[in-house]
C-alpha cells in the first residue's frame, strides 16, 4: 500500500478522486494525517505547493466557504478576518502596515484563516525528520502535478491516468477571484512563512534528487510561484 498524504491546498483532491478506483493499492488519507503517521518503511505520496501560492489558494478557498464542492461554514475567527480583509493581496499587505490595529487584525487573520494557519511542519515534521524518510517518500508539485501523478501510478504498476480537469471536482481556484500579489505582499508573506519555505525547498530538491534517480530527468529547483 502506498500513503496519499493530503496536505491543504496543492491538488490532493484531484489525486485522491483519481485514485478512488484504486484502493487495492493506495491509502488515502485526510488532512489530519501526518507523515509520521506513516509506518518507516512504506511509501508515502503527497504533493506541495509553494507557501506563497499555497496562502492565496487557502484564503480564496476560505473566502468562498469551501464552494461549490464544499460547504463548510467561517468560524468566528474567519468571518472577522474577511470582515476586513476582501483579497488575499489586502491581508498580506497588512502584515506590514503602520497602523497597530490593522496590523494586528492581519496577524489575528493569519492565525485563524483555515489552512492559512496551518504550516508544513504539522504535515512533515522537521527538515532533520523529512530527510530521515527520504526512501520512502514520492514527491509531488501542484505545478508539475500530472506528471509527478504519472511517475507514482509507474511506480504503483498502473496504466497512464489523468487527474480530473472539472474545476468542481478538483476543488480549484475559480478565475474570477482575485490571485495578485503585490511586491510588498509577496515580501510580508515570505517572512511569515519563513519555515515553511525552508521545508518546501528541501522537499524539492528531494523530489529532484528522487526524479533523477528513479526516472532519469532533471531536478525541478524551488521558485517562487
Amino acid at each position: 500500500m502506498i500513503h496519499v498524504l493530503h496536505i491543504g491546498k496543492t491538488g490532493g483532491t484531484a489525486v485522491k478522486a483519481a485514485l478512488e478506483a484504486h484502493l487495492d493499492k493506495f491509502k488515502l488519507h485526510g488532512h489530519s494525517v501526518r507523515l509520521s503517521d506513516c509506518p518507516p518503511g512504506e511509501l508515502v505520496f503527497f504533493a506541495l505547493r509553494h507557501p506563497v501560492g499555497r496562502f492565496v489558494s487557502a484564503f480564496n478557498s476560505r473566502l468562498r466557504k469551501g464552494l461549490p464542492r464544499y460547504f463548510y461554514d467561517w468560524s468566528k475567527g474567519e468571518a472577522a478576518a474577511f470582515a476586513h480583509f476582501a483579497s488575499a493581496n489586502e491581508l498580506a499587505e497588512a502584515l506590514s502596515s503602520r497602523n497597530p490595529l490593522r496590523r494586528h487584525r492581519a496577524h489575528a487573520a493569519m492565525r485563524n484563516i483555515k489552512h492559512v494557519r496551518t504550516p508544513l511542519d504539522y504535515w512533515l515534521g522537521s527538515t532533520e525528520a523529512l530527510l530521515s524518510r527520504r526512501a520512502d517518500l514520492v514527491i509531488a508539485e501542484t505545478r508539475t502535478l500530472q506528471s509527478d501523478f504519472s511517475r507514482l501510478l509507474r511506480l504503483a504498476g498502473l496504466d497512464p491516468l489523468d487527474l480530473p480537469t472539472d474545476p468542481v471536482v478538483a476543488h480549484v481556484t475559480a478565475d474570477h477571484m482575485k490571485k495578485h500579489l503585490s511586491d510588498a505582499a509577496r515580501l510580508n508573506l515570505t517572512k511569515w512563512y519563513a519555515q515553511d519555505l525552508a521545508l518546501y525547498e528541501q522537499a524539492m530538491l528531494m523530489k529532484g534528487d528522487a526524479s533523477t534517480e528513479r526516472e532519469g530527468g532533471a531536478a525541478m529547483e524551488p521558485s517562487f510561484a
